[in-house]
């Protein structure tokens, strides 16, 4: 499958049902449209995608902490696009948002199980922080934390 012909853009409200769509697919607990809604509607929240041909292959939701840093809430690539660098693009177009606003690190819990998460965030030079035990509701499982420093382009 070919990557070129993917459309990288910031989400708005109208594409919240794609989103909602594509969260379900890849979470055992998924956000809602209404949640993505009231945190968009809040402020300092972003959604940025990855579309092909108007489809949504992935998304990334970020928001901006009040001690200049980004979280990063969620993201997701749909099954069919995966192993195809676009969550690795995402996070790197999110840094870069994040860093020209003024963020000086981004910071994510990520499921200590979630294997194919750990080795994506390691490859972009984040490092854990910490560990959040029982973070999970759905399982009691815990949530690693990592943190990475932005600087420069590409978040890197």
């Amino acid at each position: 499958m070919k990557t070129s012909d993917l459309v990288y853009r910031r989400l708005t409200e109208e594409d919240l049902p794609d989103v909602a769509v594509l969260e379900a697919v890849c979470f055992p607990t998924p956000w809602n449209e209404d949640q993505y809604r009231a945190v968009l509607r809040q402020g300092g929240c972003a959604l940025f995608g990855a579309l092909r041909g108007g489809a949504l292959a992935g998304y990334i939701a970020v928001s901006m902490l009040p001690d200049d840093a980004m979280e990063i809430y969620n993201i997701a690539v749909a099954p069919a696009f995966r192993r195809l660098g676009i969550g690795k693009k995402l996070l790197r177009l999110s840094m870069e948002a994040a860093f020209r606003n003024g963020a000086e690190q981004a910071v994510l819990e990520v499921r200590i199980s979630n294997d194919p998460a750990l080795a994506l965030y390691r490859s972009l030079g984040f490092v854990q922080a910490g560990v959040r035990k029982g973070y999970y509701h759905d399982t009691g499982e815990d949530a690693l934390v990592f943190i990475r420093p932005l600087a420069g382009r590409n978040g890197s």
